[in-house]
């Protein structure tokens, strides 16, 4: 395996080819977003080395923490946050149910339950403890009574 070890680099511990890797990435736009093998032929690595070169820097803790990063970089740029994809997950629901399509209600609850800490240790749930947390909390409690009474008429209707 070869790697370019002359690439200039933008940190301790990243070299730009590196950087210009996890930039591609995690770019929402870009067609290589979270494509590793296709990521790295693109920023110039070979071919013969793609696929463990991306891997190792998917892997790597200390090159894991600088994707992260850049990640967050970019979930920034596009106002990415918890209140948008609970909004989002919300609207996504709302509209499942109208359609009927109660996997993909099921599916968003299950998502913003995980986003609220439902199905882990209590202790974590009140660590959270924003007003929208509790708002949605309580919201989605009579949300999922309401999908289970959906749920159990289509039940009888299939049965």
């Amino acid at each position: 395996m070869t790697t370019n070890n002359s690439d200039e680099s933008t940190d301790a511990n990243t070299t730009a080819k590196q950087e210009a890797f996890f930039h591609d990435i995690e770019n929402p736009d870009s067609p290589r977003w979270h494509n590793g093998v296709q990521a790295a032929l693109h920023v110039g690595y070979s071919e013969s080395c793609a696929r463990s070169i991306a891997w190792k820097l998917w892997q790597d803790p200390e090159k894991r923490k600088r994707r992260l990063e850049v990640a967050k970089e970019f979930a920034e740029r596009v106002c990415l946050s918890p209140s948008v994809v609970l909004t989002g997950l919300e609207r996504l629901r709302q509209q499942a149910e109208a359609k009927g399509d109660l996997a993909v209600a099921a599916r968003c609850l299950e998502l913003m339950g995980k986003h609220l800490a439902m199905f882990t240790d209590k202790s974590m749930v009140e660590q959270i403890g924003d007003d929208e947390t509790k708002r949605l909390t309580e919201k989605s409690k009579a949300e999922q009574e309401a999908l289970e009474r959906l749920a159990n008429l289509r039940l009888r209707e299939v049965g």
